[in-house]
């Protein structure tokens, strides 16, 4: 069997969690890493009309939209090992990576995340505040949720790793990078849960080691 190969860029919380599924069942791939601008080149909107990333391309078989691509992955390579067969969990998986897609990335990758990290360490452009202010009701609630549906369990749906966390993951270990990570001071569960899964081999692998080491250092509300 051919060997997938991921369009994406770093620091994109999309691509990171479709590299993290790939890892977790074990698939050989290769990743491109998209130059800048180059999302918009007829070349590349002939493999994805919308110019988003990430995409996939399996021998001739190509596939965009990361949900999609998520499924495909862990059905072809991981015999669906990071879908709960028990109809309640999958629901719950889907729930909680239907909460990043319709919510979360909106509020805390593009308002918070782009503004902070991106914006000024990739494209050299100022934060707009009033962007991340926007954003901060919905992200609350969104991380307020994650962690009332991660309960007392290890995994987000149940007692095995998920998809949904490997969605769910990337966006909050980027938001810990700068100050709203005090968004996650009140959420001790969460928090905990985050810092045992980072420890995966696979998110040392593909996730970035300052990100994994921000998770290291305490979560305290700033003085304003």
């Amino acid at each position: 069997m051919s060997q997938p190969t991921v369009f994406g860029l770093p620091l994109s919380t999309r691509t990171d969690s479709v590299r993290l599924t790939l890892e977790e069942t074990g698939t050989k791939y290769e990743f491109f890493q998209m130059p800048r601008g180059s999302v918009k080149t007829p070349e590349f909107l002939a493999r994805q009309p919308f110019g988003k990333i990430p995409s996939l391309e399996h021998g001739d078989f190509s596939l965009y939209e990361t949900q999609a691509i998520l499924r495909y992955v862990d059905q072809v390579f991981g015999a669906d090992r990071l879908t709960p067969s028990e109809a309640r969990k999958r629901a719950r998986m889907n729930q909680c990576i239907g909460i990043v897609d319709d919510y979360g990335y909106d509020s805390i990758s593009v308002g918070i995340i782009l503004e902070r990290m991106l914006k000024p360490k990739l494209f050299g452009t100022e934060t707009v505040e009033a962007n991340v202010a926007a954003a901060l009701p919905k992200a609350r609630i969104c991380i307020r949720e994650f962690e009332r549906l991660l309960g007392d369990g290890p995994y987000l749906a149940g007692d095995e790793l998920s998809l949904a966390d490997l969605m769910v993951a990337p966006i909050l270990l980027y938001l810990l990078t700068g100050p709203e990570r005090t968004l996650l001071e009140p959420h001790p569960k969460l928090v905990s849960w985050l810092r045992g899964i980072v420890q995966r081999d696979s998110f040392r692998r593909v996730m970035p080691e300052w990100a994994v080491a921000d998770l290291a250092a305490p979560v305290h509300r700033s003085a304003a």
